[in-house]
């Protein structure tokens, strides 16, 4: 069992790297990818902890822009000390600090909302604080009901765009650090409106410019008939097809291996980036029929 897209409390997930491979094992994957969002803090974790049983791809995911809005890529198989790579990750985490302050101002000035000193102090020793941090600390001192209500009904009326580096920058990163550039759940993410397909083929044909080399096809949020199209889009394009749960432990309803939104079985030989990502990485695939 394969999973591509995996969250940890490094970012936004709910589960620590070493409580996150120990779930792996329980679930049967034996190929997995940590992809933060802007941080690789959770995949240098993983260097302390033992799982020469497993196979594990060192993975990100960007937050960035492009004309037409935002985009999230992936990156799947870099060497992470590459000057370029590690400039970019810099880069994401000034970013990411100023979306912070961005969001406590608006909260104080314009909701009347305040937190602790040492809730403050916790949010900036997280590698890459963001929205869900906040929408939990909303609910802790009871300004929402749910983390969905405090993202929707709070944090969401802030409308001032937060800052994001541009999508040809996270991809030209990961093709200068040797990793693959994927477009991460290209239909929209957990919440997020559907893309019609003309907002699709106009975002993909600006990322196909930059080097774009894989779609994310099957997700934990597509059904399998808008899986399917997405795979015949890629092959159409020449992309390699990926897949992943875009797992974040207790902070979604999300299993690790969900790679659609029927939790439907799908063959391994479908995922065509995977033996481009382990040669990368120095290893061989499995020669056994291997399914999500």
């Amino acid at each position: 069992m394969i999973d591509l897209h995996i969250h940890t409390t490094a970012s936004d997930g709910t589960d620590s790297p070493k409580l996150l491979v120990d779930k792996i094992r329980k679930r049967g994957i034996h190929t997995f990818a940590i992809t933060d969002h802007d941080t690789i803090d959770g995949v240098l974790q993983m260097a302390t902890i033992e799982k020469s049983d497993l196979t594990f791809i060192p993975g990100i995911e960007f937050s960035c822009k492009l004309e037409m809005g935002k985009c999230h890529i992936l990156g799947l198989g870099m060497d992470l000390f590459h000057p370029d790579f590690q400039e970019t990750i810099q880069l994401c985490s000034t970013l990411r600090k100023q979306k912070l302050e961005q969001r406590l101002t608006y909260l104080c000035k314009e909701c009347h909302i305040s937190f602790p000193q040492e809730e403050i102090q916790q949010l900036y020793q997280i590698p890459s604080a963001g929205r869900p941090h906040l929408a939990q600390l909303l609910v802790k001192y009871g300004y929402a009901p749910s983390a969905m209500a405090a993202m929707k009904q709070i944090l969401d009326q802030y409308k001032t765009p937060t800052p994001r580096i541009h999508a040809q920058r996270a991809i030209a990163a990961i093709l200068a650090s040797g990793g693959i550039a994927v477009w991460a759940h290209p239909l929209g993410g957990t919440g997020e409106k559907r893309k019609t397909q003309k907002e699709l083929f106009e975002m993909l044909r600006e990322l196909g410019t930059y080097g774009l080399q894989g779609l994310e096809c099957f997700y934990s949020q597509y059904t399998m008939s808008e899986c399917e199209a997405l795979e015949q889009l890629a092959q159409q394009k020449k992309l390699l097809v990926s897949a992943g749960s875009d797992y974040h432990g207790a902070n979604k309803t999300v299993s690790l291996c969900q790679c659609n939104a029927q939790n439907e079985v799908v063959e391994k030989q479908r995922i065509t980036i995977l033996p481009h990502i382990l040669a990368k990485i120095g290893k061989e695939e499995t020669k056994s029929k291997d399914f999500f």
